[in-house]
């Protein structure tokens, strides 16, 4: 029998207080998924179904909302992960704010201890309350700057969302952004928006400004893997005035992110010593609360 031969029947919502039918055969609707109700030679049954068969499969999309973000933005957070990388061999960590009063996104850097492999940092670390909501008196002058995504690198190799990266983002909605390669002036890149448990690949000059494809190899996508990688490279097309403003940038990591940043230790709960990568000990160990992990 073809698809469109196959016979209707109906279609329950399943809502508190509802009565099905003892008996034939119909789909319920539920908040865990769809069921059908069958019958058998054995007795009748409500189990779960993989979908209702007469009915077109939608695939999942999104439509941005926020403007793209500035090149002068991501140069902004390669350079500082490019001076974390020279400095401790690591990944680093940082956030993205955007002000729909003011139009402007901005850069958090939240206290983080790092390593080659992933990046703690202090959840509880944010900028000052007041100027993150201006004048709460004042509805004319609140800025009410809001998170919308992370970016945070992959050393000298390959930018990817690895399954940690996903498990780690995909409770919070936003766009997500792994710089690779940071040692080099043309970075790889992957970008990807996480919406309600979802992630869906972004094309990175789709949602950043200013930015160059340097290779024509596009980013891959891998299924069971649940991730996007590949090593496309970009180049930053500054104006001369963003220019001038990265040069200030620079100048701000160096004096007020880089002393947030310091390299992660792990502890040896045999010998109660501490050790960083290197292998070199220390007695005792520092430990920060409220931590979460990036990979």
């Amino acid at each position: 029998m073809s698809e469109k031969a196959l016979p209707l029947c109906p279609v329950y919502l399943y809502e508190e207080g509802i009565e099905l039918p003892e008996k034939g055969m119909y789909y319920v609707v539920a908040q865990n998924g769809i069921f059908i109700h069958v019958e058998r030679q054995v007795g009748s049954a409500l189990v779960k179904a993989d979908g209702i068969p007469w009915l077109a499969e939608a695939e999942p999309s999104i439509s941005l909302k926020l403007p793209v973000i500035p090149g002068r933005i991501v140069a902004q957070a390669h350079a500082f992960f490019r001076m974390v990388f020279e400095k401790y061999g690591a990944e680093s960590y940082v956030q993205l704010y955007y002000s729909k009063e003011l139009g402007q996104y901005r850069l958090w850097c939240p206290k983080q201890e790092v390593s080659r492999g992933g990046v703690s940092y202090d959840r509880a670390d944010q900028f000052a309350y007041e100027e993150r909501v201006g004048d709460a008196k004042d509805i004319s002058k609140e800025w009410k700057w809001q998170m919308v995504g992370t970016i945070h690198s992959h050393c000298d190799f390959s930018a990817f969302h690895s399954s940690t990266d996903t498990g780690d983002e995909e409770t919070f909605d936003g766009i997500h952004i792994t710089i690779g390669h940071v040692n080099k002036d043309e970075p790889s890149m992957v970008a990807s928006v996480a919406v309600n448990a979802n992630r869906l690949p972004l094309e990175p000059e789709n949602c950043i400004s200013d930015i160059v494809r340097q290779t024509t190899k596009k980013s891959k996508f891998v299924k069971y893997m649940t991730m996007n990688y590949g090593d496309v490279h970009f180049a930053f097309e500054l104006s001369s005035e963003d220019e001038k403003g990265l040069q200030e940038d620079v100048e701000m990591i160096e004096q007020e992110w880089m002393p947030k940043v310091s390299k992660r230790v792990f502890f040896d709960s045999w010998r109660s010593k501490r050790q960083d990568e290197e292998g070199q000990e220390s007695d005792g160990w520092e430990g920060f609360g409220g931590y979460g992990i990036m990979d």
